[in-house]
C-alpha cells in the first residue's frame, strides 16, 4: 500500500512539472556529448544519427506520456552525440608528429594576439621550405618573443616569413589533466612553435580575399586599434585590464596581476559573459527608452520600448564580436538577445527558458565546449542564479512592496546572495580545472561587482562611443581609476593569510555527480527536487576521495617525482620538465614547490634514498627501483618488486609488479604509480584516453 502511494505520488509531481520537460533536452545534449569524449574509442560514424532517427520515429508514433518523454531523451542524447561526431569529423586536420625545425615557413595571419614580452600568432595556410610532410599542418600556433613592436602592424590576412621551430601539440601532464591535444584538434591547430630572430612581411597576394577573410580581418584591426589606442593613453595596470574589458584581449595584463585576481576570487571579471552583456545592453537599452521619453515629439509617436531594445540587440552583438566571442559570450548574447526579442515581440523572456536555449545553440554548433571550464563555469552561474531568485522574486510578492530605503538594502542584499550564488555555483568547477579556491571571494566581489556595474562598464562605453571622435581621454581614465579601486581592493584580500587555497582535483565521477544534482535542483520546481541534496553532498566531498600517486614519471623521461611524506613532490631535477612538475604539484592540491632530490645515499629523505644512478622508494618492506642509468639495471632485477627506469629495459628481468620504461613512457605518455594494499596500481595519459582521433599514438 504504501508502495503503491508512493508510485502515484511520484506520477503526480511529474505530470506536475509538465512545463519543465522541455528544459531537460539540453541535458540530454550533454550527457550524449560528455560519453562521447569519455569513450576510449572511436565509435562507428553514424551510430548517432541512427538511433537520433529511431528516437524521433518512437516520439512521433508513441502515445502515452512516459514514452514520448522516454523517446524525446533518447533522441536528444543521440543528437548530442550525433553533434560531436559531426564536429569530430569536420575539423579534423593533419598534425606534425615531431619536433621540427628551425625552418622556413610562410603563411598568412589569422589572429595576433599581443604580449607586454611578444606576441601569439595563428598562422594559416603555412609553406614549409625544405622540410617533407605528408600532410602539412593547416593552422600553427607561434610565439614571438621579445617587445610586441615587429608584430604591432600585423593583421588578419597578412601574409609573414619567419624562421621557427615546430613541435606538435603536447599530451596531459598526467592522467586526467588538461588535454592540449584536445584543445588543438578542435581548433584546427597542427603545430605550435617559437619564432628565431624577425618577422618579415610579405607583399598581399593578388587574389582578393573571402568576405568572411574580410570581415574578420575588419573586426581584428578594430580590436587591435582599441587595445593600442588603451594602452597608449594608459600604460599601466589598470590600462591593460581596462583594455581586456573592452575587446577582450588580455595579453597585456602582468602574470601578477592575474594571480591576485584569482587568489581574491574575481578572475571571473575578466571573461566576457553575462554581466557585460548585460550592463552593455542595459545602458544602450536605458540610453535609447530615455532619449525617447525626453523629446515629446519622439516620444509620443515611436514605442521607446521597442526602439530602445531594437537598437540594445546590435549594440550587444558589437560588443560580443569586439570582445572574441567566446563561449561564455556567446551564451551571455544568446540569453540577452531572446530576451530582448520578447521585448519587441510584447512578450515576457522565460529565464531558464533562455538558458535552454543557450545551451542548445552553444552544444549543437560546438559541442567540444562542453568539457571546458568556460561552459561549465558560466552555464552553472546563470542556472544557479536564475533558480534561486525564481524562489527569492515569488517570496517578494507576497510579501508586498518595501520603500527606497527597503529597496536599496534589498540591492546590497541582492548584490551579496548574487555572489554567494554563483560563487558556490562555479567552485566545484573551478576546483576541477584549476584546483584553486578563493577563501575571500564573498567579500571582493561585494566591491568589484557593483564598481564594474556602476563605474567601470558604464565609463568603458562611453569610451567605445567617443573613442572615434578622439574624445576618449576623459572617460578612460574615469574607467581606469574604477579599475585601479577593484584591483586594490584584490590585492589588499589576496595578501591575506589564507586567501588562496589549492585543492587537489576531484575524480571526474564526482564533478558529474555535481552537475546532474545541481541540475535536479534547479530544474524542477517541486518538492522532490530536494532528492538532488544528497547525490550534491556526496559529490561536492570529491576533493576527499583524490589519491595523489606515489610516483610520476614523464612521458618524455625528463622527470620523476616521488611523494615525499604525502606533503610534497620530490624530484629527479629541478632544471627539467618544470612546467610539468608545477602542473603535478597543482594538480594534488600541494602547497610546497617540488625540490629535487639528494643524490647522497647515506642521507635517505624519508622513504627514498638516492645515489647518481638512481633511488629505491621503500614500499611496505618492498623495494621500487628508480634507474637512470642501463648499468644498474641487473641488480635492480634481483632486489626489486618494480622497476621505474627512465632507460629502455632490454633484459628479460620480470620483477613481481611489473617494469615501466623508456618504451612504456614512449607508447603510453606520463605514468602515475599508486601503491595500494594489492599492489601498484598504474593509470597512464595514453591508457586513460584511449584511441581518440587527437590522441596521437606511436604505432598510427
Amino acid at each position: 500500500m504504501g508502495i503503491g502511494r508512493a508510485f502515484e505520488n511520484a506520477g503526480a509531481a511529474w505530470l506536475a512539472e509538465r512545463p519543465q520537460w522541455a528544459l531537460w533536452l539540453p541535458v540530454g545534449l550533454g550527457i550524449g556529448i560528455a560519453v562521447y569524449f569519455a569513450m576510449p574509442f572511436e565509435p562507428p560514424a553514424f551510430i548517432g544519427i541512427a538511433v537520433s532517427a529511431a528516437g524521433l520515429c518512437a516520439f512521433l508514433f508513441t502515445g502515452s506520456d512516459i514514452g514520448r518523454v522516454a523517446a524525446a531523451g533518447i533522441t536528444a542524447f543521440a543528437v548530442g552525440f550525433a553533434c560531436v561526431q559531426w564536429r569530430t569529423a569536420s575539423v579534423a586536420a593533419p598534425v606534425i608528429d615531431k619536433r621540427t625545425g628551425p625552418v622556413r615557413l610562410t603563411g598568412t595571419v589569422e589572429r595576433v594576439d599581443l604580449r607586454e614580452n611578444g606576441a601569439r600568432i595563428l598562422l594559416s595556410e603555412p609553406h614549409i621550405r625544405r622540410v617533407d610532410f605528408s600532410a602539412p599542418p593547416r593552422i600553427i600556433q607561434l610565439s614571438v618573443r621579445g617587445g610586441p613592436e615587429q608584430v604591432r602592424h600585423l593583421l588578419p590576412g597578412d601574409r609573414i616569413r619567419m624562421t621557427a621551430i615546430l613541435r606538435p601539440p603536447p599530451p596531459p601532464t598526467m592522467p586526467d589533466a588538461f588535454d592540449f591535444q584536445r584543445r588543438a584538434f578542435f581548433l584546427g591547430i597542427g603545430a605550435y612553435g617559437f619564432v628565431l630572430g624577425n618577422v618579415a612581411a610579405l607583399p598581399s597576394a593578388a587574389r582578393a580575399p573571402p568576405l568572411s577573410k574580410k570581415l574578420r580581418r575588419a573586426v581584428e584591426t578594430v580590436r587591435l586599434g582599441i587595445t593600442q589606442r588603451v594602452r597608449g593613453l594608459r600604460n599601466d595596470e589598470s590600462g591593460a585590464v581596462a583594455a581586456a574589458l573592452l575587446t577582450g584581449q588580455r595579453g597585456y595584463i602582468a602574470e601578477n596581476v592575474l594571480q591576485i585576481m584569482r587568489d581574491a576570487g574575481i578572475a571571473h571579471l575578466l571573461a566576457i559573459s553575462g554581466l557585460h552583456i548585460g550592463l552593455v545592453a542595459g545602458i544602450v537599452f536605458a540610453a535609447v527608452r530615455l532619449a525617447c521619453a525626453a523629446v515629446p515629439a519622439v516620444g509620443l509617436r515611436l514605442n521607446g520600448k521597442k526602439a530602445a531594445a531594437l537598437l540594445a540587440i546590435p549594440a550587444a552583438f558589437a560588443y560580443a564580436v569586439l570582445a572574441g566571442f567566446t563561449v561564455p559570450t556567446e551564451r551571455a548574447f544568446l540569453m540577452t538577445g531572446l530576451m530582448l526579442a520578447g521585448v519587441l515581440m510584447d512578450r515576457r523572456a522565460l529565464g531558464m527558458r533562455s538558458v535552454a536555449w543557450a545551451a542548445a545553440v552553444v552544444l549543437i554548433f560546438r559541442p567540444e565546449s562542453l568539457v571546458g571550464p568556460g561552459f561549465q563555469m558560466s552555464f552553472a552561474a546563470v542556472t544557479a542564479l536564475i533558480a534561486a531568485y525564481t524562489v527569492l522574486s515569488r517570496r517578494r510578492r507576497q510579501r508586498g512592496a518595501v520603500g527606497t530605503i527597503g529597496r536599496c538594502l534589498r540591492y546590497l542584499g541582492d548584490v551579496l546572495i548574487t555572489t554567494v550564488i554563483a560563487s558556490a555555483a562555479t567552485a566545484p568547477f573551478a576546483i576541477y580545472h584549476f584546483q584553486h579556491a578563493a577563501a575571500f571571494g564573498l567579500l571582493a566581489n561585494a566591491v568589484a561587482v557593483p564598481l564594474a556595474a556602476f563605474w567601470v562598464m558604464p565609463a568603458g562605453i562611453a569610451t567605445l562611443a567617443a573613442m572615434p571622435f578622439s574624445l576618449d581621454t576623459l572617460p578612460l581614465q574615469a574607467m581606469c581609476a574604477g579599475v585601479r579601486l577593484i584591483l586594490v581592493s584584490a590585492g589588499y584580500l589576496a595578501a591575506l593569510p589564507g586567501a588562496a587555497v589549492d585543492i587537489a582535483a576531484p575524480p571526474s565521477w564526482s564533478i558529474g555527480m555535481v552537475t546532474l544534482a545541481g541540475l535536479w535542483l534547479a530544474l524542477w520546481q517541486g518538492r522532490w527536487r530536494l532528492l538532488g541534496v544528497p547525490y550534491l553532498a556526496v559529490g561536492l566531498m570529491g576533493p576527499l576521495f583524490a589519491s595523489p600517486p606515489d610516483i610520476i614519471i614523464d612521458g618524455d623521461a625528463r622527470l620523476v617525482a616521488v611523494l615525499h611524506r604525502n606533503a610534497v613532490y620530490l624530484t629527479s631535477n629541478g632544471r627539467s620538465a618544470r612546467f610539468e612538475a608545477e602542473d603535478w604539484r597543482q594538480r594534488t592540491g600541494h602547497t610546497a614547490r617540488p625540490a629535487a632530490w639528494r643524490n647522497d645515499a647515506e642521507r635517505p629523505q624519508g622513504r627514498l634514498r638516492c645515489d647518481a644512478q638512481g633511488c629505491t622508494v621503500a614500499v611496505d618492506r618492498r623495494v621500487v627501483a628508480i634507474s637512470t642509468n642501463p648499468a644498474t639495471l641487473a641488480d635492480d632485477c634481483r632486489r626489486s618488486w618494480m622497476i621505474v627506469a627512465t632507460v629502455p629495459v632490454r633484459s628479460s628481468c620480470k620483477p613481481p609488479w611489473g617494469i615501466i620504461d623508456r618504451f612504456d613512457l614512449w607508447r603510453y605518455g606520463t605514468h602515475a604509480v599508486t601503491f595500494t594494499g594489492k599492489g601498484p596500481v598504474i593509470r597512464t595519459v595514453n591508457g586513460v584516453r584511449g584511441r581518440r582521433p587527437w590522441v596521437r599514438w606511436p604505432d598510427q
